[in-house]
């Protein structure tokens, strides 16, 4: 179980550009429930009061002592588009359309020691074998302890806590039926099933 899970948001230019941001975007964070963390292999129900379920591959870092980094997996933060843009447009937080059962996606965890450096591994994610998202992990506009920074400077970080670091471009829609794939070199690669809505 984990601590708290925090997500940075605008961290890839790309992704701003794509989103209608300015792409030196300043620091954007938001929390997810530790209550909707999906396994690698498992199904996301396609979630109520949305038409636009969409995948958002990431890095996630697991903190040790002293909110350092103790290890990386590769991460998927689902979200309800139309919600979250509703609730921007509004100015209300985020929350509705980040957080629903499934939609905290993380594979298995490597120790930080056998993953680091973290710099020009690449993340790609795939959407029924098809190629939706490509990047470099040292396209981020923040590195990993950059982003741990300014995050200690909101909250204090504790061993248990997940940060996943922002996703880059290539976002985009998901259905029932589908299999979403985030493969980062040197992760086990995170696969989940998108399944019908619950009754």
């Amino acid at each position: 179980m984990f601590t708290n899970i925090y997500a940075v948001g605008a961290n890839y230019s790309a992704h701003n550009r794509e989103m209608g941001r300015s792409t030196d975007e300043r620091f954007l964070v938001f929390q997810k429930s530790t209550s909707i963390v999906l396994a690698s292999g498992g199904v996301l129900p396609y979630p109520p009061d949305t038409k636009e379920l969409h995948h958002e591959g990431e890095l996630v870092v697991l903190l040790g002592e002293g909110g350092r980094p103790a290890a990386y997996a590769a991460g998927i933060d689902f979200t309800r588009r139309d919600l979250q843009r509703e609730a921007k447009s509004r100015g209300e937080p985020w929350f509705p359309g980040k957080n629903f059962p499934g939609a905290a996606a993380i594979g298995g965890f490597v120790d930080a020691g056998a993953f680091e450096p973290i710099a020009g591994r690449r993340l790609v994610l795939t959407v029924g074998g098809q190629v939706r998202q490509e990047a470099r992990l040292d396209e981020m506009l923040r590195d990993v302890p950059a982003l741990l920074g300014l995050l200690a400077r909101i909250v204090p970080l504790v061993p248990g806590d997940a940060v996943y670091t922002g996703t880059p471009s290539g976002v985009g829609p998901v259905a029932p039926g589908d299999v979403v794939r985030c493969e980062i070199e040197g992760l086990p690669p995170l696969e989940v099933r998108i399944g019908p809505p619950r009754e």
